[in-house]
């Protein structure tokens, strides 16, 4: 059988394989040159983030223990503030004349001074004391 379409020499073949080869050649010194010039510096780098992420953490689990000093020391702090509220209220309210009634110009003369204050001068009890004018609340 005779194949007119098709060469009887290798030549062709010869050339294809030689192409194939040369293809070949050149992806291996891609690798190559990717293993030797590219890749020491990826590794450098994921080397280089794996100490900055050590320093990173070391450094958030010191926050985190410094973080847990102060909230404790506040929650200490505002025990002593609430155990130092409820003596005093206690003190007030059982020392001697606690019950007995307070004279009513005494009385005003106290919230008067209170809403001096300016936390207290928005209250509704302090409104006898202000007058508005267009410049906010100014003393009588």
């Amino acid at each position: 059988m005779d194949f007119p379409n098709i060469p009887t020499s290798l030549t062709g073949a010869s050339l294809i394989i030689k192409a194939v080869a040369g293809v070949a050649t050149l992806a291996l010194i891609g690798l190559a040159v990717w293993f030797v010039i590219f890749r020491p510096a990826a590794v450098q780098q994921d080397a280089a983030d794996a100490r900055s992420d050590k320093a990173v953490a070391t450094s958030q689990a010191g926050a985190a223990k410094e973080n847990t000093t102060i909230i404790i020391r506040h929650r200490d702090e505002v025990d002593d503030i609430d155990d130092r509220t409820e003596n005093a209220s206690n003190d007030i309210h059982n020392a001697p004349g606690a019950g007995d009634e307070i004279d009513p110009d005494l009385h005003r003369a106290g919230i008067d001074s209170l809403c001096l204050h300016d936390g207290n001068s928005d209250r509704p009890a302090c409104e006898s004391v202000f007058q508005r004018d267009g410049f906010g609340l100014r003393p009588r």
